[in-house]
């Protein structure tokens, strides 16, 4: 199944069906959501003790807009060092300590999102206990 985003028009169905006291088991049956959908996008729009569809939907543009923002890799010569770093195996920790001196803030903050990345392949330093 391809993920459709939740629309205004099935925002506004949840806050109707909410207000009527319906079980969210119902909501999702009659959007033809899962559970999990309707709790998530519950949560998303809930304030002041009360799901706002006006709110719920300004939170998922929100979000949406901030998970397209790739702009840290326009800088193709970062990307190369960080690609490198990775294909050498080299620990995120490692990698950022050589490169801070050059571009520290950057770094960091794209470190942060190639270890969310790479997942397990990125080796780590072993921690102490």
């Amino acid at each position: 199944n391809h993920y459709e985003h939740i629309t205004k028009r099935e925002r506004d169905i949840i806050s109707k069906h909410l207000s009527a006291g319906k079980r969210i088991s119902y909501i999702a049956n009659a959007l033809n959501r899962s559970k999990s959908s309707i709790c998530e996008e519950i949560k998303r729009g809930w304030y002041k003790g009360k799901y706002v569809p006006s709110i719920a939907n300004d939170r998922s543009l929100a979000a949406r807009k901030k998970s397209h923002n790739h702009t840290k890799w326009r800088n193709t010569d970062l990307q190369h060092f960080i690609l490198m770093c990775l294909k050498e195996k080299w620990s995120p920790e490692i990698t950022a300590h050589i490169f801070a001196d050059l571009i520290a803030p950057l770094t960091k903050a794209l470190l942060k999102t190639e270890t969310k990345f790479c997942g397990n392949f990125c080796p780590r330093k072993p921690t102490s206990t």
